[in-house]
């Protein structure tokens, strides 16, 4: 290995500040479902953010209808922070991180977070659209798949 060889590439600061917010998120409620935050309530705290801030279905449903406040319009955006686990945040961080480095690299920080934000809600919009029931979706995976399609435009 030269001297100048890393095991880690540069990373789009974006990239990373969106990962470290998942990754706080998932700490905190690792830790708080095993007892060590929270006490005793700790241990629903997963549960309850899942109430609170995944997208489900209804929320189309609520729009239609013409509510439009922040505490219907934030869960566009919040589920992408969310996991189920710390093995479905670690897999789905991973793939953004990967293709982040690639998106990141020739697109700027701004654009890439922007591309995060609109896969996201674009993500949401459409999962409450095809999908009849009101099971909640959560984690990064609509963004992946958003990097996925600006990678391969990229690429084309």
């Amino acid at each position: 290995m030269q001297q100048n060889d890393r095991a880690v590439n540069d990373l789009p600061v974006a990239i990373v500040g969106i990962c470290l917010i998942v990754l706080a998120v998932e700490l905190m409620l690792t830790a708080a479902t095993a007892g060590l935050l929270g006490g005793a309530g700790g241990v629903g705290w997963r549960l309850e953010f899942v109430q609170q801030y995944s997208f489900v279905p209804a929320v189309i449903d609520v729009m239609r209808q013409g509510q439009f406040d922040f505490e219907v319009m934030r869960r566009l955006i919040t589920y992408a922070f969310i996991h189920d686990s710390m093995f479905h945040m670690l897999f789905a961080g991973a793939l953004l991180l990967a293709l982040g480095k690639f998106v990141g690299d020739i697109f700027s920080p701004l654009s890439t977070v922007l591309l995060f934000v609109v896969s996201t809600v674009f993500g949401a919009l459409i999962y409450g659209t095809i999908v009849s029931t009101n099971y909640p979706l959560l984690g990064l995976y609509p963004a992946v798949y958003g990097f996925i399609g600006a990678y391969t435009y990229i690429v084309w």
